[in-house]
């Protein structure tokens, strides 16, 4: 590994690590194109390797959150379970499909992501107003996305 090398992957992970640790996400979003393109891993490699990378900055500001007690503990335990089922179908996937093709989802993926950041939820729940009692089709529903979003 040449400085250029070490210089970039230190930048870019601190650019990463950043925008988690200020938005809660961004980060995921930003770390595959950033390690196809401006650290020149092959696709397959940086999916895998992403997952890798947000995953310890994510447990890293979990474990702050449930520190200061600003988390729902059952709620993310659920979605994180399913959310890892999800992503072993989604390695499975990723070594099935071409790189190219990879990369023409998660861009659609990010289409996705951003047109629902920037929709405006009408029944949106504040934090502060907010338990972990959910009924039934509720917990179903949190499984589902934590499985759809980890895949």
């Amino acid at each position: 590994m040449d400085a250029w090398f070490i210089a970039r992957a230190v930048g870019f992970g601190g650019l990463i690590g950043f925008s988690l640790g200020a938005l809660g996400a961004g980060g995921s979003i930003l770390t595959v194109p950033i390690l196809v393109y401006a650290m020149g891993m092959p696709v397959q490699g940086a999916t895998g390797t992403s997952l890798a990378i947000v995953g310890l900055n994510a447990a890293t500001g979990a474990l702050d959150h449930l520190r200061r007690r600003r988390s729902l503990l059952r709620t993310g335990m659920t979605f994180g379970v399913s959310g890892i089922l999800g992503a072993l179908a989604g390695v499975w996937l990723n070594h099935q499909l071409r790189g190219e093709l990879i990369m023409v989802l998660f861009s659609l993926l990010m289409l996705a992501a951003a047109v629902s950041v920037l929709r405006r939820r009408a029944g949106a729940v504040s934090i502060t107003s907010f338990d972990e009692r959910y009924p039934g089709g509720r917990w179903l529903r949190l499984v589902v996305v934590g499985s759809v979003s980890g895949s």
